[in-house]
């Protein structure tokens, strides 16, 4: 059977259900064209049984494989990675005894998933396709790869070095790693986006209305929260015309700290961590989007706001200056706070000069599931041809 093999390093499973969403999606793009059986391989320290549990689900053209395994603590790292590794070759040979050899691997995820890569261009000659979604190639990211060991960084080499071809999901990602690893062919395929929950629904704009500024991240270091609320505070001193709604998990600190100034339910908005139908809500009721980024890949926020018709203001990091211009949004500085709260003022002062309908099919015509599917679909014919 002709079909295509996703080992994935990162995929929605019961452990985490946003974690990979974006591979996930880019499977559903490539289904509508090729069959696609995923593979996913995910630890489970809740498990008591040392047999592996194994989740199949099958939609139409796009079959996933969802390995839960027990490492077990006393194996340590090593331990786990062979385990991983003794799973992922077991699980291959039962996809290949079913559908037989796949027509193309496509590694999602240096991390394991090219491990398994590597070991199955050794064992069968199959060449693999890789995608990486991380942003640890940049030096700002604190547990980056230059971070690692010389060991695991040989790893990451061999990955790249036996890979037929590179498919980073931004040109920002494919320099950072040709810092790494020199000379290797690549090609740029953004993230995808469901149009279906994206999609322009234009609210009022009256003269002296409140906007609705939306903010949708993980709030963790690398998304800079704190620099956020300092401009926002500075912001909300001076006029009365915008609030926030920060979705995705925040600390009590964050809580706390937002209803000692006054803010909280006032002018700032906790969702706490929500589905994605639910953020594709919260975006139809926003006005723009804003990051404030340390370093980035190319957030799939930023294009789902895109698509939604929102104007974007974000740090020049990673890939976000090859989608934010002049004509969807505002770039500033990473750390910049006077920046920022410039950008802030333009915004709600000049919002009214963005087409939201020509950003939103502009996006459309980037990012939906046909565009990037068909973009993925073009690569293995070509592949397969030569």
């Amino acid at each position: 059977m002709n079909y295509i093999l996703i080992l994935a390093g990162w995929y929605p499973s019961r452990i985490d259900r946003h974690i990979g969403d974006f591979v996930q999606r880019h499977a559903t793009a490539i289904s509508l064209y090729k069959k696609v059986v995923v593979l996913y391989l995910v630890k489970d320290d809740a498990r008591r049984e040392h047999s592996a549990d194994i989740q199949i689900c099958e939609q139409g053209n796009l079959v996933e494989y969802i390995v839960y395994y027990r490492a077990g603590r006393l194996l340590g790292r090593g331990g786990s990675l062979l385990r991983y590794l003794f799973l992922g070759q077991r699980m291959v040979g039962q996809i290949k005894k079913k559908y037989g050899a796949p027509s193309v691997v496509h590694v999602n995820v240096v991390w394991k998933a090219g491990l398994l890569g590597l070991w199955l261009k050794k064992r069968y000659g199959w060449n693999y396709l890789l995608t990486e979604h991380w942003a640890g190639y940049t030096t700002q990211n604190p547990v980056g790869l230059h971070t690692q060991g010389a060991i695991m960084q040989r790893f990451y080499r061999k990955i790249f070095a036996g890979a037929e071809l590179f498919l980073p999901v931004s040109k920002g990602l494919a320099g950072d790693v040709e810092h790494w690893f020199p000379g290797v062919p690549y090609e740029v395929v953004y993230n995808v986006v469901n149009t279906t929950l994206f999609y322009p629904q234009y609210l009022p704009v009256d003269a002296g209305s409140r906007k609705k500024c939306i903010h949708v991240s993980t709030m963790n270091y690398q998304k800079n929260i704190s620099g956020i609320l300092r401009v926002f505070e500075q912001l909300c001193a001076t006029r009365q015309d915008v609030d926030i709604t920060l979705v995705g998990p925040y600390t009590p600190q964050i809580r706390q700290m937002l209803a000692d100034k006054g803010l909280l339910d006032k002018r700032v908005f906790l969702t706490g961590e929500i589905t994605y139908a639910e953020v594709a809500s919260q975006m139809s009721e926003a006005h723009f989007l804003l990051l404030f980024s340390r370093y980035e890949n190319l957030p799939c926020v930023i294009l789902e706001a895109l698509c939604c018709g929102l104007p974007v203001i974000a740090t020049k990091v990673g890939g976000i200056p090859e989608i934010i211009n002049d004509s969807n949004g505002i770039l500033v500085a990473s750390e910049r706070e006077d920046q920022l709260l410039q950008a802030m003022h333009v915004m709600l002062d000049r919002y009214a000069v963005y087409d939201r309908a020509l950003i939103a099919k502009k996006a459309e015509q980037q990012f939906s599931y046909p565009v990037i599917g068909r973009q993925l679909a073009g690569i293995y014919k070509r592949i397969l041809d030569r």
